[in-house]
């Protein structure tokens, strides 16, 4: 197994909905993705990953 930053919708515990794809450090193995790693953030840290989440939502949404 190994960890490596996979583009893959965010696990509930992100707090972010999962709407959003987004490179996360994930374990992966022979059969793929095992399981996502959940970092631990600060209340500033969470806020900058939701205004991330929530523009890249908007551009996706809009075609741009």
């Amino acid at each position: 197994m190994q960890i490596f930053l996979v583009s893959v919708r965010a696990d509930s515990n992100y707090g972010i909905g999962n709407e959003v794809v987004l490179g996360l450090p994930c374990i992966i193995s022979s059969i793929g993705i095992e399981r996502q790693l959940v970092l631990p953030k600060n209340a500033h840290q969470q806020h900058l990953l939701k205004e991330s989440a929530t523009k890249l939502n908007k551009a996706y949404n809009s075609g741009a």
